[in-house]
């Protein structure tokens, strides 16, 4: 039987619930052996990716991408923090300031499910549209 890399991970993730860091050390170490013992090791991305994402759900903790001009303030992380704990009820909003030089100004925001186009590129792009 194949085993797929989101087995993997969700097996991963049963293996290091309620562990202690010295027990989850070992237990990663056996699980990587066991990847390069079956072969396995080309999925190693993929199930890391699967793993935070099984993790992130498990713990109600949301990853999200600000993408900015520059960088973000400290009250404009804090809402942005505050609405994705309120709109996902995550108890953790996880963010990564992104600068995009290409933007012209505004903000971004990306969840693995969601975007949120609060760039002047986009308000413009309305503003033409309305205007024909």
């Amino acid at each position: 039987m194949k085993i797929s890399s989101k087995q993997y991970a969700q097996t991963l993730f049963e293996l290091t619930v309620g562990k202690s860091a010295d027990e989850i050390d070992r237990v990663v170490v056996q699980f990587f052996n066991k990847l390069k013992d079956n072969g396995h090791l080309k999925l190693l991305e993929a199930i890391i990716k699967k793993f935070v994402a099984i993790y992130n759900k498990e713990n109600a903790i949301v990853q999200v991408q600000v993408i900015t001009k520059s960088g973000i303030d400290q009250t404009t992380r804090e809402q942005v923090e505050k609405f994705i704990k309120k709109k996902y009820q995550a108890k953790e909003a996880v963010l990564e300031n992104i600068i995009d030089e290409n933007i012209k100004g505004g903000i971004i925001i990306k969840t693995e499910n969601e975007i949120w186009d609060g760039s002047v590129a986009r308000k413009l792009r309305e503003l033409k549209k309305a205007m024909r």
